[in-house]
């Protein structure tokens, strides 16, 4: 499928749609949608295999985002569901250059709530801290310290612009990997008093 993005006049991206590859040219593309399907605005061609100006397909390289909300877990000891913010989420892909020669059409996907970059000639998504940059090599939003690499669990705090230890409690289960809790079988404990038999002890003759 070709796909393609509404940008108003203010360059943000505020719809995108799928077509036939037969229209998957930037010029077909837009007569098909302004005079066939009748939606008249600016389109512009985005790529959906395409992140931080590469083209993907597959599943072996990994990539990390920052969405603001990303894991909800299952307290168990509550029986209620948390959601934790700002904690990153792993997406693998195989990099592979596009059928045209180009890696990573316009640098990125376009969703809504991001933007297009006349210049840069750029998709950039929505920006998920005010403190974060732009890469310019890739057009993502990055955090300006680096998600710590010693194994533990971390969050953006923005109030202090920088990554916070997150203690996960051990009664929190991961949705995506929560399994049914078996129903425990009922055990049945029947008291009963037995008492011994007793072999009378015989009486003596006088």
């Amino acid at each position: 499928m070709a796909h393609f993005a509404e940008i108003d006049s203010n360059n943000n991206v505020i719809r995108v749609l799928k077509i036939s590859n037969e229209y998957d040219s930037e010029p077909n593309g837009q007569n098909y949608i302004n005079n066939v399907m009748g939606l008249r605005g600016n389109w512009l061609k985005t790529s959906y295999n395409t992140k931080g100006a590469k083209h993907y397909t597959s599943n072996t390289i990994t990539l990390t985002t920052y969405p603001t909300d990303s894991i909800t877990y299952y307290d168990s000891s509550t029986r209620s569901m948390v959601t934790m913010s700002g904690v990153p989420v792993i997406t693998t892909y195989t990099t592979d250059l596009s059928a045209d020669g180009l890696s990573g059409f316009r640098y990125n996907y376009a969703t809504i709530g991001g933007t297009y970059d006349p210049v840069r000639d750029a998709f950039i998504p929505a920006k998920y801290f005010p403190s974060w940059i732009l890469n310019e090599q890739t057009c993502n939003w990055i955090p300006p310290s680096a998600y710590p690499t010693d194994g533990q669990k971390y969050k953006w705090d923005e109030s202090t612009v920088n990554w916070v230890l997150t203690s996960v409690p051990s009664t929190w289960v991961p949705l995506p990997s929560l399994s049914p809790t078996p129903t425990p079988t009922p055990s049945i404990s029947v008291g009963i008093t037995v008492t011994p038999y007793v072999t009378p002890t015989p009486t003596p003759p006088s």
